[in-house]
């Protein structure tokens, strides 16, 4: 692949540079697995690094202002949001799966402070 490929492309470029990490990545496994015998060790690893979390929610606001770190803090407002998102006029009954009447609020997500 040309170095700068996708850069002036666009659309096209951008699903070349898909396309191709796709085709590398699934090379990799390929080989990992195909060679699972003689290098158990990388195969291992590979794995392990797959199965790890990455990142952690950052500390979110609460309707008070108040800055949510513990999970189940930050559970409780997400929870809150959904819930009152889902029963406001406007939004889809989650029983019929219909339309109400009505626009409804558009409600912004919780605030993320970053960490």
């Amino acid at each position: 692949m040309e170095e700068g490929a996708g850069r002036s492309g666009g659309l096209q470029g951008y699903c070349e540079v898909m396309h191709g990490e796709r085709r590398a990545k699934a090379q990799l496994e390929l080989s990992l697995a195909t060679a699972i015998n003689d290098n158990k060790k990388y195969f291992y690893k590979y794995i392990g690094s797959k199965r790890r979390v990455k990142e952690d929610l950052h500390p979110l606001l609460d309707a008070g202002g108040n800055l949510a770190t513990k999970d189940e803090e930050k559970a409780e407002i997400l929870n809150a949001f959904f819930a009152s998102a889902f029963n406001s006029k406007g939004s889809c009954s989650p029983d019929t799966g219909s339309r109400k009447t009505g626009m409804g609020s558009r409600r912004k997500p919780p605030k993320s402070r970053g960490k």
